[in-house]
């Protein structure tokens, strides 16, 4: 969830950012490199997430299935964007964009029940049985 939220969070700077061209340019790298990082925390927390969770027969049709799906949405987000930046203008679509990115997290926050069973290595009790 942190990856989710630090990666869309700098984001929300591009759009809001006005000034001399210099300060424009300063936030918009320093965004973007933030927002790697938290794409990389991300990254790394599903792969962690696989293989606690996934039994390794299984790993590469799972991860390929995760990946089709990933990267399969992203020329409809891309185009979607697109739109909406025409329709709405720039600042606008930015801010909506990163306002669909700092909610991704929440479909992740019912495995922070408390009282959830627990497996070898904090894997959810389902996934303990590979």
């Amino acid at each position: 969830m942190a990856g989710s939220l630090l990666s869309a969070a700098p984001l929300t700077a591009i759009a809001v950012v006005a000034g001399p061209a210099a300060v424009v340019v300063t936030v918009v790298l320093v965004a973007s490199v933030l927002s790697g990082v938290g794409r990389s925390v991300q990254d790394i927390s599903v792969a962690a997430t696989f293989v606690a969770a996934v039994p390794v027969s299984l790993r590469a049709q799972v991860r390929g299935a995760y990946q089709t799906i990933s990267f399969g949405v992203r020329p409809v987000g891309a185009v979607l964007g697109g739109l909406a930046g025409q329709s709405v203008g720039l600042r606008p679509a930015v801010l909506l964009a990163t306002a669909g990115g700092l909610l991704a997290f929440l479909w992740a926050l019912p495995s922070l029940r408390s009282g959830a069973p627990r497996g070898p290595r904090g894997a959810p009790e389902a996934a303990a049985g590979r």
